[in-house]
């Protein structure tokens, strides 16, 4: 069992980004308006928008690493985050 309880919106962050693994992660997005950013999906088939507090605490946890720089950074899944999914059981 996992020793940190992940929010809904950390999880959620964490399934889109395994999903968009072959796509190239979650990319950052500006909202509308210009001062929050978001992160999206790469996969074209997820649209959820992700708020730039829950992707650095993922961050901070070690469960996604971003690279890149404004304003084309992209977030990607850790072998802990992989981990983190694997211990909650919502991703093969």
């Amino acid at each position: 069992m996992s020793t940190r309880k992940l929010t809904e919106q950390q999880l959620a962050a964490l399934i889109d980004a395994h999903r968009s693994l072959n796509y190239g992660g979650l990319i950052e997005m500006p909202s509308r308006n210009p001062l929050d950013i978001v992160w999206t999906a790469m996969n074209p088939t997820y649209k959820k928008r992700h708020a730039d507090s829950t992707m650095q605490l993922l961050v901070r946890a070690g469960l996604l690493q971003v690279s890149g720089e404004k304003p084309d950074r992209r977030a990607h899944l850790t072998e802990q985050g992989l981990m983190e999914l694997d211990i909650e059981g919502v991703c093969e």
